[in-house]
């Protein structure tokens, strides 16, 4: 099991791009719980399923980013699928892995004043022989 050191990884990566973090703020991104509520600008992660294989383990994820404005959703979707899509595997903070998009949508049931989109990414951490 390696999904925890997946998302470590990913985590690390996202909290060095000074873009994201001033587009955000700090600690606006967390991982979802019953007792967190999301946070306006923010995203909230969750890791939907983790599958391992006999060479790798396939990590899928959910992030769902809310802000005051569709604008401001779109800088974050950018600079989370900058940050965590790849043509090729690489190492992430001494992870071999391969981040990759899957899907995004708009969440229509937003709350007022507030825009939402939500994206899937997969990272597939690479096992060690």
């Amino acid at each position: 099991m390696r999904w925890d050191e997946a998302i470590t990884a990913v985590m690390q990566r996202l909290n060095d791009d000074a873009v994201l973090t001033a587009a955000l703020g700090s600690d606006h991104i967390v991982r979802a719980s019953e007792s967190t509520s999301p946070p306006l600008p923010g995203v909230v992660y969750q890791v939907t399923s983790s599958q391992q294989r006999e060479n790798e383990e396939v990590v899928f994820t959910r992030w769902d980013m809310r802000a005051a404005t569709l604008d401001e959703v779109v800088a974050i979707e950018e600079r989370l699928r900058a940050n965590l899509d790849r043509t090729l595997p690489e190492t992430v903070s001494g992870l071999p892995m391969w981040l990759e998009y899957v899907d995004g949508w708009d969440v229509p049931e937003a709350p007022a004043g507030t825009a939402q989109r939500t994206v899937l990414f997969r990272f597939t951490v690479l096992r060690e022989h």
